[in-house]
């Protein structure tokens, strides 16, 4: 989704929304823009709302940087937040998302080669006050048409999701990547589940 800079406010497409075990704290996480002091440059990122009566009313967004310029070892500030987000509350309420990022090319395309897009964890320790990131992982590759049916538009992604156990004292994260050394061509046809928690 590419935008202009007239102030034009947009949501990208992928939602997710996620309560705590009570069903009292949620939070509603889009990719959005609809701030250009925030990000003048049309650049999707993550806009989180948060209630605290099971969705009765909402807070005011709040909005979170996309720059990962530490974190891939690139310049520039320009970033993409590519996918699906995935979402879970842990249990003393914080906010648990995984998200694809993506070194933004302009026009609304992105870079997919390796070390240019990261799996990120977005997370709050303060129940939804503020969030950190944490990179997890620089997959080698991104996507892949579907190999099994020629002419398909069907594409193999990361496909990053996110879960807590029953109590929610632990997150797990999974997605996907192909081993290029073992399976040439530099798609994603071939893919492995990766894993780790906190």
């Amino acid at each position: 989704v590419s935008l202009d800079n007239g102030g034009n406010k947009m949501f990208g497409g992928a939602v997710n929304i996620a309560f705590s075990k009570d069903g009292l704290t949620g939070y509603l996480a889009a990719i959005a823009h609809d701030d250009y002091t925030f990000q003048p440059d049309s650049t999707p990122y993550i806009t989180v709302w948060k209630t605290t009566n099971g969705g009765g009313s909402w807070g005011t967004p709040i909005r979170i940087n996309n720059d990962v310029n530490t974190e891939l070892g690139t310049t520039g500030n320009k970033y993409y937040i590519w996918s699906d987000i995935d979402g879970v509350v842990d249990e003393l309420g914080n906010y648990h998302m995984v998200v694809a990022i993506n070194k933004y090319l302009g026009a609304g395309s992105v870079s997919t080669a390796p070390g240019e897009f990261g799996i990120f964890a977005i997370y709050s320790t303060d129940i939804g006050v503020s969030y950190k990131k944490k990179l997890l992982d620089k997959p080698l590759t991104f996507a892949s048409p579907d190999l099994a049916a020629p002419g398909s538009t069907i594409n193999y992604y990361n496909q990053q999701q996110i879960a807590t156990t029953w109590s929610g004292n632990k997150v797990f994260y999974v997605w996907f990547d192909t081993d290029t050394l073992q399976y040439s061509g530099g798609l994603n046809s071939n893919p492995d589940a990766l894993a780790m928690y906190y």
